[in-house]
């Protein structure tokens, strides 16, 4: 029988992953603008995406979370853990192709996509079934993408990526729901915050 979340971790999960995404809505829109003014087109794509993905999944984590004591709770939980693996990607987008191209951050962006194609797809049929074992073949990839663009990268990116794969890492875990599902929507809202601490930097590249 699944172990009961209890009110106070949902209504704290909720209230935190809320400015989350009060706080990441602000940066990421900082970020559009400032590209866009910058007629960076590499760096408006990426961070276009990583705006969207991330939004997106964290406002499915506020009703999953809502919902997981309730039997839509493995439904919602599918939908939001597909859209968190597109946001943990997409997270990185900005060091494969938005500061700077290079070869390796095409070949990051085409490891992160393929992975994030099958891990959607993992995750849909089978939800957190054999976790333990899919979820390093995830980390993996990701570590392995992490540093090809790791050159082009801050220490809060840094610290941001070590937080949402650990939450990615504890999110099949119950004991720490709580934990879990803070760890993720932080990392994301980090990752917003470094690509605007290095764009403001100057170290974006203009095409236009």
């Amino acid at each position: 029988m699944k172990r009961k979340v209890p009110t106070e971790h949902i209504i704290f999960v909720g209230v935190w992953t809320g400015l989350c995404f009060a706080v990441y809505g602000g940066i990421g829109i900082v970020n559009i603008v400032k590209a866009i003014l910058a007629k960076d087109i590499g760096m408006t794509t990426a961070a276009s995406i990583m705006f969207g993905a991330c939004m997106i999944y964290i406002i499915l984590q506020i009703i999953s979370v809502s919902m997981v004591n309730t039997r839509a709770s493995t439904t919602m939980g599918k939908i939001s853990l597909d859209f968190a693996i597109i946001a943990v990607i997409s997270s990185l987008f900005p060091y494969c192709f938005g500061l700077k191209f290079s070869a390796s951050g095409w070949v990051s962006f085409g490891l992160l996509c393929g992975v994030a194609v099958l891990m959607i797809i993992y995750t849909s049929i089978r939800y957190f079934k054999y976790w333990n074992f899919v979820y390093p073949v995830f980390a993996v990839i990701y570590i392995a993408s992490f540093i090809l663009v790791f050159s082009k990268m801050n220490f809060i990116s840094v610290i941001a990526s070590v937080l949402t794969l650990l939450g990615m890492f504890m999110l099949s875990r119950e004991k720490l729901f709580l934990i879990s599902h803070i760890l993720v929507p932080t990392g994301i809202t980090l990752s917003a915050l470094a690509t605007l601490c290095l764009s403001l930097s100057g170290e974006t590249v203009q095409l236009l």
